[in-house]
């Protein structure tokens, strides 16, 4: 019993200096929100990453040596007491990930969660999850707003802590991810996936977005074409009548002057005309 702590011991701290692969969960690319900026626009999403740490059983068999693994296990390769088990250690220490398009005027990246668990009995392998929310500035132009699509571009790099003394992180260089929109304004387009590329340890994400305009066609657009359209109404005046028709034209355009204040506090505060824009001016 003492030796094969011993051994266990030896063991994992071999293991602890192993390589951590960091993937990005299948699912789990959300779009939270998007923030139009005077000098860019800011996108939050939340990522989860996972990878599997070695499962260290406490008083139990060194899983490393053979003879005592598969003694220890029944023919369905699980253990054939749970209580070998033991308790699953946490952790000694999670990757650091890094966001090279991270707002500054957010800080570092919110972790939302960190959990694990026992993944596989027979594998001896404890799943690692960390949820992270990060808002990133993004350069996209708003000429076609608000019909436009952008793309979300980021890279994601990840290193091991300070005080762990060897860089044992590696990110996959191949995940797999759908995405998800979180976002009633904005949705990722359809059929379009998101794309990953490795350089040095670091992964790139590119994905399509797409913009709903429907607020924008139903509480502006609608209303100022109403407004403009309420100008054929004075050649329902009888012609006579110039002081009724000059009235009528005066009053609509106050009303749209008023309704362009409302409709500027609305749109992207950018130095170019959008589409709205070119509507709103006529």
């Amino acid at each position: 019993g003492a030796l094969s702590a011993r051994r266990a011991a030896i063991k994992r701290k071999e293991l602890e200096k192993g390589i951590r692969v960091v993937r990005i969960s299948k699912k789990e690319i959300s779009l939270l929100e998007v923030i139009d900026t005077d000098r860019c626009v800011r996108v939050k999403i939340h990522l989860q990453m996972s990878w599997y740490e070695p499962l260290f059983v406490k008083d139990g068999p060194d899983l490393s040596n053979p003879t005592e693994s598969i003694s220890a296990r029944d023919e369905n390769g699980n253990f054939k007491v749970a209580a070998q088990v033991g308790e699953i250690a946490r952790p000694a220490w999670y990757p650091c990930f890094r966001f090279a398009e991270a707002s500054p005027l957010h800080g570092e990246p919110m972790i939302t969660r960190d959990d694990y668990s026992l993944n596989n009995l027979a594998s001896g392998q404890v799943g690692c999850d960390r949820d992270i929310v990060v808002t990133l500035d993004q350069t996209w132009h708003l000429g076609d707003f608000p019909f436009d699509r952008q793309t979300l571009d980021f890279q994601i790099s990840a290193t091991t802590p300070a005080e762990v003394p060897f860089p044992r992180v590696e990110l996959d260089n191949s995940p797999r991810a759908v995405p998800i929109s979180k976002n009633e304004e904005w949705a990722f387009r359809e059929g379009c996936m998101v794309q990953f590329s490795s350089l040095h340890n670091t992964i790139r994400v590119v994905g399509g977005l797409e913009r709903n305009p429907a607020h924008f066609v139903w509480n502006l657009a609608s209303v100022l074409v109403s407004i403009t359209a309420m100008a054929a109404y004075a050649f329902w005046i009888d012609a006579d009548d110039l002081g009724g028709r000059l009235g009528l034209n005066f009053t609509l355009v106050l009303t749209a002057v008023a309704f362009k204040y409302t409709v500027a506090s609305n749109l992207p505060k950018i130095p170019y005309l959008t589409s709205m824009d070119k509507l709103v001016l006529g």
